[in-house]
């Protein structure tokens, strides 16, 4: 019996041996994404620290004028509190704003000789101080790593730098590159020096006159310094400069909105064809692969500033980490320390909370140990790309078909019923983006039912709907630029404070939306005014939060800062929010800034899709 089994095994390892040798793995779907992209789309997980000057002023961005004495924190920056909490929280890395657009340093950058505006100016710690280096041994002391934010835009520089011409502003801000990323970052012990994991460059500037950035000439000194870091810059010039061959030098980009939310369809792919930075991204033919990351605050601002609209654990966990890292984008939540250099007690709540939630979901694939797969077709009828490659948590592993086919199913039969609402797949990315359009069918009693349908995959897709019981679920690929690849299947069940207890179909009940989505305006008009209006409210009364937001024009400028948490008592269904517009005298063009919802209360109600409106504010001064 032993010898017969042992050439079953010998007959076994010869026929797999054979399928491996006969049967070639897919080609690559070019574009592809590199190390980097790899690396941030295995550890999404981002916290973003916005901190400094703006923080005392109560401004979201500082003009220049600001004075140095005006950042005093009565006491140490507690930057270990920051690592620790943050770490524990579930975050991959830090990444902390050392200059924000008012060009006010928390590191003492030497770069300007004459007028330095530093933390070295300013009375913390006597003029000794140096975040940059606190940061850097609090992630080093708490196993977290560190990126960092250093504005392009130095409206500080623009004002007191003498020969503001693009040349000198460009050596003045490679100095400061130098400066932080030979000097600061994360200890790493295999490379044997400290490591900047992440480099972040809006696209901001200024309205008079501002410099061309020579985004090629400060990408090659990024590289000198920290050749693996991500590097994260939001301008066309950047794109165009920086694409070469079939490769971009910059890594990625905001995903087109702050909310924390990735586009829907989702291409991680980009050309250098559009006339803004948003029409070169989320392409599905696209030359380049381009990983977008999703932006968003905990709170109303950027800043701490008053500390309100603050966002739930719910909502961070159903509106941005759902619809982010959900559709395959990395997260990055901005977590600002109030004016004692610390995260607020409200906030590691809300944080841990959040945590708890994503842990107590995703900690566990609920499908029994039994579960069989099938699939419609297998390459080459090999095993190596059987459908069970999906189920046996191994990432390299997948599910295929021949290269003709761009349509197919995995199903997977439990043996018994199974209590679920979230569904998770993942294409198998190293080899490019393929999927466009997806769904998803459940065997309930009633039969084969369809749980939910979309477009795009990517490195992963979190689909949640109502509690089923099922003893089966299907996974079918309805449209594909080539042959998919899938290598993780799998069911999951939410925290009990986060399920749905309803019918499979979604009616669209109990959402707030605003409307329209945008508006132009002229400086002379004085305000803009929008409605918020919820759709099928239940019979209690719920509330939304609705704030402004910066864009290329900030409050105090182009409009005034209004927040208010609008209440809707029962029966009623659309309320009006006007905000102020400035009517300045600056010749600085058209500026533009944002009107947002968040933190939906009350039983059964969310924030639907329709969110924010972009306001265009006219510049008659133009």
């Amino acid at each position: 019996m032993k010898s017969f089994i042992s050439f079953l095994a010998i007959v076994s390892a010869i026929i797999v041996s054979s399928c491996k040798s006969s049967v070639q793995p897919p080609a690559p779907l070019y574009p592809v994404p590199n190390e980097r992209q790899l690396s941030y789309m295995h550890n999404p997980h981002a916290a973003f620290i916005h901190y400094g000057m703006n923080t005392y002023t109560n401004k979201e961005w500082g003009d220049g004028h600001e004075k140095v004495t005006s950042f005093n924190p009565s006491d140490t920056v507690d930057t270990d509190q920051w690592a620790r909490v943050l770490k524990e929280c579930g975050f991959d890395r830090i990444v902390f704003t050392g200059k924000h657009h008012d060009g006010f340093c928390l590191w003492p950058s030497k770069a300007n000789k004459v007028n330095p505006h530093t933390i070295a100016q300013s009375p913390y710690l006597n003029g000794n101080g140096d975040l940059f280096e606190q940061l850097s041994e609090s992630c080093t002391k708490y196993g977290i790593d560190m990126g960092v934010y250093l504005s392009p835009w130095d409206a500080y520089e623009e004002h007191v730098g003498g020969n503001y011409t693009s040349e000198l502003y460009n050596d003045f801000y490679v100095t400061q590159l130098n400066e932080v990323l030979s000097k600061y970052g994360r200890y790493n012990e295999k490379l044997g020096r400290r490591e900047i994991v992440e480099i972040w460059l809006d696209g901001a500037t200024g309205s008079n006159n501002p410099p061309v950035y020579d985004f090629n000439r400060f990408v090659d000194v990024m590289r000198k310094y920290q050749p693996t870091a991500y590097i994260w810059i939001d301008a066309l010039r950047a794109f165009k400069s920086c694409a070469m061959g079939d490769t971009c030098k910059v890594d990625g980009a905001w995903a087109m909105n702050e909310k924390g939310q990735a586009p829907d369809p989702c291409w991680h792919k980009m050309d250098t064809c559009g006339v803004t930075t948003d029409d070169c991204k989320n392409r599905p033919n696209g030359e380049f692969f381009f990983l977008l990351e999703a932006d968003v605050s905990i709170r109303n601002g950027w800043f701490y500033g008053d500390g309100g609209g603050v966002k739930s654990a719910t909502d961070l966990f159903k509106e941005r980490y759902m619809k982010s890292i959900g559709r395959g984008t990395p997260l990055i939540l901005n977590i600002p320390p109030d004016k004692n250099g610390r995260i607020t007690d409200e906030y590691i709540a809300i944080l841990k909370k959040y945590k708890e939630y994503i842990d107590t979901t995703f900690d566990n694939n609920i499908i029994p140990s039994n579960t069989t797969a099938s699939a419609t077709e297998v390459r080459g009828n090999c095993n190596t790309y059987a459908a069970n490659k999906s189920i046996d948590n191994d990432y390299d592993t997948y599910w295929t078909m021949n290269d003709s086919s761009t349509t197919g199913s995995i199903t997977l039969d439990f043996g018994e019923y199974v209590k679920f609402d979230i569904v998770q797949f993942q294409e198998y990315i190293p080899l490019g983006q393929r999927v466009a359009e997806w769904s998803v069918d459940v065997k309930t009693n009633d039969g084969w039912q369809e749980y939910a349908k979309g477009s795009t995959i990517g490195y992963k897709r979190i689909v949640q709907g109502s509690v089923v019981e099922a003893e089966a679920v299907r996974l079918n690929i309805t449209s594909s630029l080539a042959v998919p690849l899938i290598n993780e299947f799998g069911v999951f069940l939410s925290h009990e404070d986060l399920r749905e207890e309803s019918s499979l179909v979604d009616n669209g009940s109990g959402k707030f939306i605003i409307e329209p989505d945008f508006i132009s305006v002229k400086e002379t008009d004085g305000e803009v005014s929008v409605k918020v209006k919820l759709l099928n409210g239940g019979e209690q009364e719920c509330s939304v939060y609705v704030a402004t937001l910066p864009g290329s024009g900030v409050q105090g400028k182009v409009y005034e800062d209004r927040t208010a948490t609008l209440i809707f008592p029962v029966g009623v269904t659309e309320q009006e929010f006007k905000v102020n517009i400035i009517n300045n005298q600056n010749n600085e063009g058209d500026k533009d800034f944002f009107i947002q919802l968040s933190n939906a209360t009350g039983k059964g109600v969310t924030i639907g899709e329709k969110s924010t409106v972009r306001i265009l504010v006219d510049d008659d001064e133009s």
